[in-house]
């Protein structure tokens, strides 16, 4: 039985995010706390789903990514395949700007929101932006083109709104610098960069495992909101075999679901997306509102994916958002 004080504090929390009020850390770590495997979680679960009706208008979205090149990184990440230590990916290639283009557009006419182009820190930004270019010319101008790639300065954001890029993806990872090969201030300096331009940011807390914090999560959230990202959310770390952090698993549905309620009571009318990744019903009927679609160059998996990764198609993600009750 949960004592009466708690079950206080818990309605004061869900009316707070419900209300667009914002949370606190500590009131963060209050819901990230609660046994997911429990009853408990129930009504955050329902007060995030409100909030979803209320704040995306109960509207049900696709972004669907295209991993543009594929090869062998320095950086070695411990959760990535694309890590040059780990051997998996020992050649470089990349899709031409034709099939590129030709995918984006099937998506786009499939039903999706987002186009993103995913790309390595190698590929370049210039180069990046032609490839957005290409592709922004053949898209309805209601789709959104998002990128997805490495660092980049005030020019590199400028380069890529003027090359019609609307959003940027981009995230500091849980455990930056100490699970991935990557300076901390660096990727900071990258958020301030898109914060100050003109594109819009999308921040998930990622990768999700089972070992990570409330206190760690929390502090992703918060992070999230104070660079003024649009959409939010979280993506679950996939145990990619030969991998370092591979068998640490992989993090419980439902805590990934508690984390996609919490991200949205947290981020009120401001946060219209809440994306969840890899797909999971139970985080949509906890506010998530955004579904992923993959295809060419996926960093949690072993090989380059020709179709849509795990045979999640744009249909079968508006099937799952339509179950759910969202206007698509």
């Amino acid at each position: 039985m949960v004592p009466k004080t708690t079950l206080h504090t818990l309605k004061d929390i869900l009316d707070r995010g419900t209300s667009g009020d914002g949370l606190s850390k500590d009131e963060l770590v209050t819901l990230l706390s609660l046994d997911c495997e429990t009853d408990v979680v129930e009504p955050v679960f329902e007060a995030a789903r409100e909030a979803a009706r209320r704040f995306s208008s109960n509207r049900g979205r696709i972004w669907a990514s295209i991993g543009v090149d594929y090869q062998p990184c320095p950086l070695n990440c411990r959760f990535c395949s694309f890590g040059q230590k780990w051997e998996i990916v020992t050649s470089a290639s990349a899709w031409p700007d034709e099939k590129v283009v030709e995918r984006s557009v099937q998506f786009a006419q499939q039903g999706a929101h987002w186009i993103t182009l995913r790309t390595t820190q190698d590929y370049g930004v210039s180069r990046l932006c032609e490839l957005g270019l290409s592709v922004r010319r053949e898209l309805p101008s209601k789709v959104k083109l998002a990128a997805n790639t490495g660092e980049f300065d005030d020019a590199g954001a400028q380069q890529l709104f003027e090359a019609g890029f609307n959003t940027v993806y981009h995230a500091f990872r849980l455990r930056e610098g100490i699970d991935t090969g990557i300076n901390p201030a660096e990727r900071l300096h990258t958020l301030e960069v898109i914060a100050r331009s003109p594109l819009e940011l999308t921040y998930l807390v990622e990768p999700v495992g089972p070992e990570h914090s409330t206190e760690e999560l929390a502090d992703e959230i918060l992070r999230a909101l104070s660079f003024k990202a649009t959409g939010a959310g979280a993506m679950a770390r996939v145990p990619v075999p030969g991998t370092p952090l591979a068998n640490r698993g992989r993090v419980a549905d439902r805590a990934l679901a508690l984390l996609i309620a919490a991200s949205r009571l947290a981020g009120g009318p401001s946060v219209t997306d809440i994306c969840v990744h890899p797909p999971s019903p139970e985080a949509l009927r906890a506010g998530a509102n955004i579904l992923v679609v993959e295809t060419g160059a996926i960093p949690r998996d072993r090989k380059e994916e020709k179709s849509a990764w795990q045979q999640f198609t744009i249909h079968a993600a508006l099937e799952m958002l339509y179950m759910e009750g969202y206007d698509v």
